[in-house]
Order: C-alpha cells, then sequence, then structure tokens
C-alpha cells in the first residue's frame, strides 16, 4: 500500500488499531510507525489565484510554514524568462483567534496550526495574455 502525505509543515506519525472480528468492544494499538518528517516544511502549498478589483490584477496566494523571508511571487510571458516580481504580505492566525471549542485549543487532537497565509497582488497584467509564474520567498 503507498499513498501521497499532504505536507502539513510538521512530524507526523500513523497508528494502526483493531477491533475483534465482530467488530465490537474498544479499539486495540497495534502498531506505530516512526516519525515521519516532511521533506520541505516550508514548500509553498495551496497556491490560489483570484481576481482583484480590476481586469489587469490577479492575487496570488499561498500557504509556507515560516514568515522569516518576504513572500515573493516571479512572473513572465515565457517559463524561462520570469522577469517580473511582486512581493507580499503575510498573515496567521493561533488557537486563541478562535471562537470556542476544540478550535482554540492546542493539542495534537485540536487546533493545528494553519503556517503563514501570504498574499501578493500582480498589477498591470494584459488581458488575454498567459503568464508564468512561481512563488516563494525574495530568497527564490
Amino acid at each position: 500500500m503507498s499513498w501521497q502525505m499532504i505536507n502539513l509543515r510538521r512530524s507526523l506519525e500513523f497508528r494502526y488499531y483493531s477491533r475483534d472480528h465482530n467488530c465490537t468492544g474498544n479499539y486495540t494499538l497495534m502498531a506505530i510507525s516512526p516519525n515521519i518528517q516532511p521533506m520541505n516544511y516550508n514548500e509553498p502549498t495551496h497556491i490560489h489565484l483570484a481576481y482583484g478589483d480590476r481586469i489587469e490584477q490577479i492575487f496570488v496566494s499561498y500557504l509556507t510554514n515560516s514568515s522569516q523571508y518576504t513572500p515573493q511571487c516571479q512572473y513572465g510571458l515565457t517559463p524561462s524568462s520570469l522577469i517580473f516580481y511582486q512581493n507580499g504580505s503575510t498573515t496567521t492566525y493561533t488557537a486563541s483567534d478562535m471562537c470556542e471549542g476544540k478550535a482554540n485549543t492546542w493539542g495534537p487532537q485540536t487546533f493545528i496550526d494553519p503556517g503563514c497565509m501570504h498574499t501578493i497582488l500582480l498589477e498591470d497584467l494584459r488581458p488575454s495574455t498567459t503568464y508564468f509564474y512561481r512563488v516563494g520567498t525574495d530568497a527564490l
């Protein structure tokens, strides 16, 4: 069995539980995997594009694990010539920003840190033009 793990920007472990053949009674812990580390804690994930207020604007947003660097989008008219760039802003939220219940409690089965949310506004784009882009930090 194989699958692709989503990068949650934290180490994970898998636990295998079993019940008796009648599926009654409590679950029994059968095995625990070793800790699995992401290959890149700060990999940009959940990259999205959204329309701006004007036809020549696009918002680019993505998540990483760090606010240490300035978020940046490099873009251009060909994949090998990303000659334009724009920097953006970063925000996040914590458990204390949530309203109630398990959402505002820290712990393995409650609040999960969302990482850092980066937003970049690209302006002066030409309508009906294909652009190529990549996101990351000013250290691209």
